[in-house]
């Protein structure tokens, strides 16, 4: 299954190193899927809080993952160095979605692609909110354009 978002055009500003670690890989010294998966929460951990100034983690407001789609197109070894490239591309009225790829940092090699819909929460009163104005001021602020979803009734 392929992605439905062309990588092709996008231009990522944001770029974390991610450690593969020993107890990540199997018997084939591949770094299993779900830990690839792991390295993307990475990525966009170290997104929002470079792009937004501040955790979003538990707290009363932050974002939770609504859905998840990955491409993994070529196996991560053990002794590969990979970065977690991260940019959101579109943000709606609850939700902004977020195009990720892990690139091999010495060959620019595109490992794996991923596409994440986050939906704005607050833990406290467990339920979805609007995205804040500061966030989204921030994150268009640090990408450029941003498109915004269509909102209808």
């Amino acid at each position: 299954m392929s992605l439905s978002v062309d990588f092709s055009g996008l231009s990522f500003l944001h770029s974390t190193p991610v450690q593969v670690r020993y107890s990540d890989v199997d018997r084939m010294n591949h770094v299993t899927n779900s830990v690839l998966v792991a390295y993307c929460d990475v990525g966009r951990m170290a997104y929002f809080k470079e792009v937004l100034q501040e955790d979003i983690g538990p707290s009363s407001t932050s974002l939770i993952i609504a859905s998840m789609t990955v491409d993994f197109l070529q196996p991560v070894f053990l002794f590969d160095s990979m970065m977690a490239q991260s940019k959101v591309i579109e943000i709606g009225n609850k939700s902004l979605t977020m195009a990720q790829q892990l690139v091999h940092a010495e060959t620019g090699t595109v490992k794996t692609r991923a596409i994440t819909v986050l939906c704005g929460y607050h833990y406290g009163e467990a339920r979805t909110i609007v995205i804040p104005r500061p966030w989204r001021e921030k994150i268009e602020c640090y990408e450029g354009k941003v498109r915004y979803k269509q909102v209808t009734s």
